[in-house]
């Protein structure tokens, strides 16, 4: 029992270090973008971007309740 017990922690342990890994490439995307949109289009103001929006027929939607672009 005790085996199990710390094969499933350290299979826990793997998960949520996955799952920051996860999260941390996509904020580096997301920031590799805004550099990209900011060279192609010098006027763009990018401070009103969120990682945690999309868009959907031209209209910015809350993908979570991280985002604060919509209500």
């Amino acid at each position: 029992m005790l085996v199990k017990d710390k094969s499933e922690n350290a299979l826990m342990a793997e998960l949520k270090k996955a799952k920051r890994l996860i999260m941390l490439n996509h904020l580096e995307g997301f920031k590799k973008a805004q550099c990209q949109v900011k060279v192609l289009v010098a006027s763009f103001d990018s401070a009103r971007l969120d990682v945690n929006c999309n868009t959907v027929d031209g209209e910015i939607i809350r993908d979570s309740q991280l985002c604060s672009e919509s209500e």
